[in-house]
């Protein structure tokens, strides 16, 4: 069985975008370090890294039942 203790080897330094669109389908937030200076394109590729995380997160919650309804989510389990 595999080591699930995430701290195990060691604290993360970064992340691939795979790794970023994984964690975030599976409802993690990832938020990078706040830079002292952040370029316009280094900004335009986390925005896009983020948007790209954000709607799988959103397919995946579609695909388990939440159903969008009259502008409210609700998921199958509370009805």
């Amino acid at each position: 069985m595999p080591n699930l203790n995430p701290l195990s080897s060691g604290p993360l330094t970064s992340l691939k975008q795979g790794d970023i669109q994984s964690l975030a389908g599976l409802g993690w937030t990832i938020k990078p370090p706040q830079a002292k200076s952040e370029s316009r394109e280094e900004e335009l590729f986390r925005l896009l890294i983020e948007n790209e995380s954000n709607t799988k997160r959103v397919k995946v919650l579609l695909t388990e039942g939440v159903k969008v309804t009259s502008g409210s989510v609700q998921a199958e389990s509370e009805k």
